[in-house]
């Protein structure tokens, strides 16, 4: 994993006051937290919105309530919402179990489906205020496990983190993109937080990667990915399959190629060849500045950096 752990936190509605308290809790602890608000662009669902957080944050914790009552074999019980329970089953079937958290009303007798077996468990008691608190320190203890476990011995941790590179868009015009690769579970990478920008510093594309595998053997990360044109006026999708291999000598570089398509024409498909170098915490400032003029001198910056060393 590189830098903070992303936190994801989930609720149902009855209950948002509680899923405020640990945001604040766990955000205390040094955690960036990341609450679900429902709130996405027009041209996105909430299906879509959701993959897409699976593939930004390292790790998902849902405030497990008696929201409902449940007629199950002839037998009342709580039952949290049937939007929680099935984010909660996405999030870890994107990633693991053991990166999913659950935070259970006590008191009450609430159904947990057994399928979840394997999914970490803490409790909150909605007339204790300090149970929240305690609740959120027996999730960082097991995130910082969770963490070491993931970085020790694992190939990935050598090539994880910021990577830039410049591209020739379709009307042959260069771009430089800046992506993340995250840690989703030993072994694996995810590109989130993808985009691209022009010479002028406008943002020209948004993408991520919605399923990887990594080879240790040949330090290669195969990828499928989608993403958007946000600049234009009726905001177009687009997916395809990538590849990208490190230098093992040269830590800093890497190589590849990715395919492109327009959902809506799907005849379009081009191939794009790239070479990424590492990029810093300075780059990224820099290119999600609100000044136009900062984020146009970074993309410069950055295309000079690449053509001397090609």
């Amino acid at each position: 994993m590189n830098g903070t752990p992303r936190v994801f936190l989930g609720s149902s509605t009855e209950v948002a006051e509680y899923m405020r308290a640990l945001e604040t809790e766990l955000g205390g602890m040094g955690f960036a937290t990341v609450p679900w608000h429902g709130n996405f662009g027009l041209a996105r669902n909430t299906l879509d919105e959701l993959w897409r957080m699976t593939h930004e944050v390292d790790f998902a914790v849902f405030v497990w309530a008696a929201d409902v009552m449940h007629k199950e074999r002839g037998r009342q019980r709580w039952a949290t919402r049937d939007n929680v329970v099935y984010e909660a089953g996405l999030f870890a079937g994107v990633l693991s179990p053991q990166r999913v958290f659950l935070v259970v009303e006590a008191g009450v007798d609430i159904k947990i489906p057994s399928d979840y077996l394997g999914i970490g468990f803490a409790s909150f008691n909605r007339s204790d205020e300090a149970s929240i608190r305690r609740a959120a320190g027996e999730i960082r203890t097991a995130i910082d496990r969770a963490v070491r476990e993931l970085e020790e011995g694992d190939p990935t941790r050598l090539v994880a983190g910021l990577w830039a590179d410049a591209v020739v868009n379709r009307d042959e015009k260069s771009v430089i993109s800046l992506f993340e690769l995250r840690h989703r579970a030993a072994g694996t990478l995810d590109i989130v937080n993808g985009r691209a920008w022009d010479p002028d510093g406008e943002l020209r594309a948004q993408f991520w990667s919605t399923s990887s595998r990594f080879d240790p053997a040949t330090h290669t990360l195969t990828y499928s990915w989608q993403g958007i044109h946000p600049r234009e006026a009726v905001v177009s999708e687009h997916f395809g399959v990538g590849s990208l291999s490190f230098d093992p000598e040269q830590r800093d570089r890497a190589t590849g190629w990715f395919s492109w398509s327009p959902r809506s024409a799907l005849d379009q498909t081009i191939l794009v060849s790239r070479s990424c170098l590492r990029a810093s915490e300075a780059d990224a400032v820099d290119l999600f500045s609100d000044d136009r003029q900062t984020r146009r001198q970074a993309v410069q910056r950055l295309l000079n950096w690449r053509e001397q060393i090609r």
